[in-house]
């Protein structure tokens, strides 16, 4: 059964900021935001927005990145492993779609373990909505990558017009959001926070929870822990030490046997 690993396209400044892109196509529009990608939603939500004139160069437009808190586990992605997403988007053109590249870092460095997916020079089969809601997307058959525990997790997202001809007009992308509903798809509330599932065959990183202190969020990997962000393996190797209570409002609470 596979490990759904579920993290958050926060606006939370990254831990890290690898000094190159790596997705192939991307237009030399200067420099974009970087933000954590985060196990809880942290930040007020932020439009990321670029606007393009009409063009026959097929570029993809990078919006923003995310740079997730290092690997706690080795981990070697195959074809096997897939992600998929909800965020908030918007177009005034009726043909941009979702692109990204997503990879791997050598720990805090600018080279790249490897490069999980790229799909900045593939037109997306998700066009934007003309009105803002929750759009979904996948990728599947990862390209093979040894990451080790210290390597971090690095996604470069925009949008890419979808034909060779293309006119005028703006994409938008969401990030943030601290609401205690997650974005669902066709979802109007941008404080709804987005967020991406990674589907792998063991745990990318050590049990962790989180609690809400008026709008402070903490982090514990040892003492307790949120069930939302648990593997099955991982709650089996634990619950004969633990009693696991039901979590309301994202608040955790576990009593110990």
């Amino acid at each position: 059964m596979p490990i759904i690993t579920k993290l958050y396209f926060t606006t939370e400044s990254a831990p890290y900021t690898p000094s190159s892109l790596r997705g192939n196509n991307w237009a030399p529009y200067g420099s974009k935001p970087i933000y954590k990608l985060g196990k809880f939603p942290t930040g007020t939500n932020i439009a990321d927005s670029e606007y393009i004139l009409s063009s026959n160069t097929p570029y993809s437009f990078l919006l923003s990145r995310f740079v997730s808190d290092a690997l706690d586990f080795n981990y070697s992605f195959t074809a096997a492993d897939s992600v998929n997403w909800v965020r908030g988007a918007l177009t005034s053109y009726p043909a941009y779609g979702y692109t990204e590249c997503i990879y791997i870092t050598q720990g805090d460095s600018d080279t790249p373990r490897g490069i999980l997916w790229d799909r900045t020079n593939t037109d997306s089969p998700t066009y934007f909505p003309l009105t803002l809601s929750g759009l979904a997307d996948s990728l599947s058959s990862s390209q093979s990558v040894s990451a080790l525990a210290g390597d971090r997790i690095v996604i470069e997202m925009g949008f890419k017009p979808n034909n060779i001809h293309y006119g005028e007009g703006t994409g938008t992308i969401y990030s943030g959001g601290q609401s205690e509903t997650d974005l669902t798809v066709s979802d109007t509330n941008m404080n709804h926070p987005s967020w991406i599932n990674f589907s792998t065959s063991s745990s990318l990183f050590n049990p962790y929870i989180f609690s809400r202190e008026s709008e402070t969020i903490t982090e514990s990997s040892i003492s307790s822990f949120n069930p939302k962000h648990l593997s099955i393996s991982d709650s089996e190797q634990i619950l004969d030490q633990l009693y696991i209570g039901e979590l309301l409002n994202r608040d955790s609470m576990v009593m110990l046997l």
